[in-house]
């Protein structure tokens, strides 16, 4: 692609973010409905045998151990629920790293300059080998390829990390509550990801992770378009 057609596409997850926190609205709605649970439960059926070997089909309600089962199966759906806002808090924190890398990647390409502290190996920071440019098939291919690199390089390291290089690059400010909101966020998806924990539902607030997510994109965005970078927003985020 070339640097006349690269953006920062804010459609693409401001669209990932609203859908997202939406399925959980309503996974959560529908479990707190106890009528909805009990009329699905009322379609649950028991199969057992008679003493000649026939299956009988029976209702729920049937069963001398009806309480029971619909305890249990109650208890099976919160624990769903539960399950869901986790995996939910791995998505969001993917989210926050495909946001990043987009924002320096757009950033780059339309600022090479910016680059020599982000791309080269240790000890030789800005070097590029001749022989790696003759590869591609033009300056600009060349440049998009450096400005992935970049944007990774710039996009690793904990949230506050981060947008210190944000804020130094672009020369703005970055809020103090969103930072550590984006901290919070993180390091509960590192817990989840890589100490195999599960937090509780008073424990994570989905709804706020995925407006934390919101309020930062909408963040690089309007740094994006203030530097005059281009950007595509359909949902009008910016207005």
């Amino acid at each position: 692609m070339e640097s006349q057609t690269s953006f920062f596409d804010l459609g693409k997850w401001h669209g990932a973010i609203i859908f997202s926190a939406a399925d959980f609205k309503d996974f959560k709605s529908y479990l707190e409905n106890s009528s909805a649970v009990n009329l699905h439960l009322a379609g649950v059926r028991l199969i057992s045998a008679d003493d000649d070997g026939k299956l009988i089909h029976r209702s729920l309600s049937d069963d001398s151990l009806s309480a029971a089962y619909s305890s249990k199966y109650k208890t099976s759906l919160n624990d769903s629920l539960v399950t869901h806002a986790n995996m939910l808090l791995v998505m969001a924190g993917a989210y926050f790293e495909n946001i990043i890398f987009d924002f320096f990647q757009n950033y780059f390409i339309h600022n090479p300059n910016a680059l020599y502290d982000f791309v080269g190996e240790e000890g030789n920071r800005g070097g590029i080998k001749v022989s790696e440019i003759f590869t591609f098939d033009s300056m600009r291919d060349f440049v998009r390829e450096l400005a992935s690199r970049g944007a990774k390089n710039a996009g690793s390291g904990s949230p506050d990390v981060i947008f210190k290089r944000v804020s130094k690059l672009t020369k703005t400010p970055v809020p103090t509550e969103l930072t550590s909101r984006l901290k919070t966020l993180m390091s509960q998806r590192n817990t989840i990801a890589h100490e195999v924990r599960q937090y509780s539902l008073s424990q994570i607030n989905i709804p706020d992770v995925f407006d934390t997510l919101e309020q930062m994109l909408k963040f690089l965005g309007t740094v994006s378009r203030d530097l005059g970078l281009p950007l595509h927003d359909p949902g009008h985020l910016l207005s």
